[in-house]
């Protein structure tokens, strides 16, 4: 009860378990691992696991994630047939010198690779670390991180990419409109052709996407292909981190 699941990106889950400790984890993490032993095609399963429980002092939840993920990297690398639960192995350092044989980071880990080190700076900054990072991996034409105030986002910080890519204007941002509602729960793309949400036509984009947490909104400007299908969660997942939330 009071557990959430959800896909980060590409084959890659994360459950987060809230109150309950290491033991129920991974008991929980190595009964899921025995009911996909027998999986067709030849899928297989690695699983790593981290707990506030085995760290002194309090965890950030990208911290949090970092460990987990990298005890599931030392899992897939060793084939093991059970949860690894995470240690010193599994500090983000090992996870580099694995992409170091030629793995393409995911999105997010690009945001939580950025956000290293600015654990003590101001939200906006953090925010604006984790929008500069996504833009740069999606050749995004600009970013903006703006404040939520009256029913409008006011930019705060921004970039722009590229000549005519418009990151200053203030955009029209009702708390009740459809597209706000999905920036909250889980990100979304707001198309230039979409008449009734003035937000690319405004930004000189394509696309924009867009995620939103709290009084906080950060929009991502894309030209050209659309953006990947798991882009607005990422987005919507960095915003949170940037936030501790």
């Amino acid at each position: 009860p009071g557990a959430v699941a959800g896909r980060i990106g590409g084959d890659e889950f994360c459950a987060v378990l809230p109150g309950y400790g290491s033991a129920i984890g991974e008991a929980l993490a190595a009964a899921f691992l025995r009911g996909t032993a027998d999986a067709p095609y030849g899928v297989s399963v690695a699983c790593g696991l981290a707990s506030t429980e085995n760290e002194p002092g309090r965890l950030s939840a990208a911290r949090l994630f970092a460990l987990a993920d990298g005890a599931q990297y030392e899992a897939k690398r060793a084939g093991a047939r059970h949860p690894v639960l995470a240690g010193p192995a599994s500090e983000r350092g090992e996870r580099r010198a694995l992409r170091g044989r030629g793995e393409d980071p995911g999105l997010l880990d690009v945001v939580l690779d950025a956000l290293e080190g600015h654990d003590r700076q101001p939200p906006a900054d953090r925010i604006a670390v984790a929008a500069s990072a996504l833009a740069g991996k999606l050749s995004a034409a600009g970013w903006v991180v703006s404040r939520l105030r009256g029913g409008a986002a006011l930019p705060v910080v921004f970039e722009a990419r590229r000549d005519g890519a418009f990151v200053t204007a203030s955009v029209p941002a009702p708390a009740r409109a459809a597209w706000m509602v999905r920036a909250r729960s889980h990100g979304t793309v707001v198309a230039v052709d979409d008449a009734d949400v003035p937000l690319a036509g405004v930004r000189g984009a394509s696309r924009v996407v867009v995620a939103a947490s709290g009084d906080w909104l950060v929009e991502l400007l894309c030209d050209g292909a659309p953006p990947p299908v798991d882009a607005p969660a990422v987005l919507r997942a960095a915003l949170g981190v940037a936030l501790g939330r």
